[in-house]
């Protein structure tokens, strides 16, 4: 039982964030609405980008494939993949799984997934950063395209207007992780990281576990309101559920398998399977509320949680197959299961 629970603590812990966050949503609501969840991002991707050896991500600029793929298939595989199911699903639901699937990389755990998998998380950063600050008009065109709903873009209105977007995910994103990259110039900084990396990893881990509180509360929040209950019968609820997994892990088994038909090496293709399937939570919960999805905010939160239980199993899988790792590499590896 022990070893059941050291193994797989985070997946136990995952399941009593989102028991705490739909039960007891209305209590922790004010706490919610104060809570700076751009410094949690803020501060994973900074310890994230900090433990990262530079010249790995050098190399990963220097060979752009695996970048170049993992963008492709965030930004395109998985909005087909999401467009061609959202039609099983009640209205709400399904436009809120392709707003999903609009959406940038997750601002935190494509890297700590990547790393848990023994793939090299300098590509799965770079996925972050490009789809990150390019989303403010990749996501609002391809909800267009999926289902002709058009995203408020002009100052004043429910999304802020495209200039202030890029600002914000500079200082939420691109900021942070600039910031890890310079403070590894002095050498002694670096061997610091270097040497704390798995400690950095767990706070990264409990950085996400906050965002899944949140989303869970806003949904607690969504379902309270009355007038769409009667859709979310058992056979809805498993219909989603399948929806989202099917998605998922279409992306991720395609973005792995595409890599490793190209002949991209195994560490890159997990990264391209993981950052390139993930997708953020914190965007997706502002525009979900600011545009008024509803209940469809459930298909969001849904995705981001199995996103994470099936990216778990991937990761463990991948890890296992790929070459022996270092000691350092499968201490930090143990450390994350």
């Amino acid at each position: 039982m022990k070893a059941f629970v050291a193994r797989q603590w985070f997946l136990i812990a995952l399941v009593i964030v989102l028991a705490i966050g739909f039960t007891a949503w209305q209590s922790l609501s004010p706490w919610a609405e104060r809570f700076p969840e751009k410094v949690v991002v803020a501060l994973v991707l900074f310890l994230m980008s900090w433990s990262l050896d530079s010249q790995a991500v050098w190399r990963a600029m220097s060979r752009p494939a695996a970048a170049s793929l993992g963008i492709a298939v965030n930004f395109i595989v998985v909005p087909l993949l999401a467009w061609s199911v959202a039609h099983w699903l009640p209205t709400s639901l399904g436009s809120g799984l392709c707003l999903t699937a609009a959406l940038p990389c997750t601002l935190a755990s494509a890297a700590v997934w990547t790393r848990r998998a023994g793939g090299n998380d300098a590509v799965a950063l770079i996925v972050t950063m490009v789809t990150n600050v390019s989303c403010f008009l990749v996501t609002p065109f391809l909800l267009w395209l999926m289902t002709g709903r058009q995203v408020t873009v002009a100052t004043g209105g429910a999304l802020p207007a495209p200039w202030n977007m890029v600002v914000s995910l500079a200082l939420v994103a691109v900021l942070p992780m600039t910031a890890g990259q310079l403070l590894r110039m002095p050498r002694s900084l670096a061997q610091f990281a270097t040497a704390n990396k798995t400690p950095f990893s767990m706070v990264c881990l409990l950085g996400i576990l906050i965002m899944v509180l949140l989303g869970a509360i806003n949904s607690g929040h969504e379902l309270a309101k009355g007038g769409e209950e009667s859709v979310l019968g058992v056979w809805v609820w498993g219909l989603l559920i399948v929806s989202v997994a099917l998605v998922h892990t279409g992306a991720l088994v395609l973005g792995y398998g595409a890599a490793r038909v190209l002949r991209i090496a195994q560490p890159e293709a997990a990264a391209v399977g993981v950052a390139g399937s993930q997708k953020t939570l914190m965007i997706g919960l502002h525009l979900a509320i600011s545009q008024g999805f509803g209940i469809g905010v459930l298909s969001l939160v849904l995705y981001h949680v199995l996103q994470l239980m099936i990216d778990t199993v991937a990761a463990d899988v991948m890890r296992r197959r790929r070459s022996p790792l270092s000691p350092a590499a499968d201490e930090e590896s143990a450390a994350l299961t």
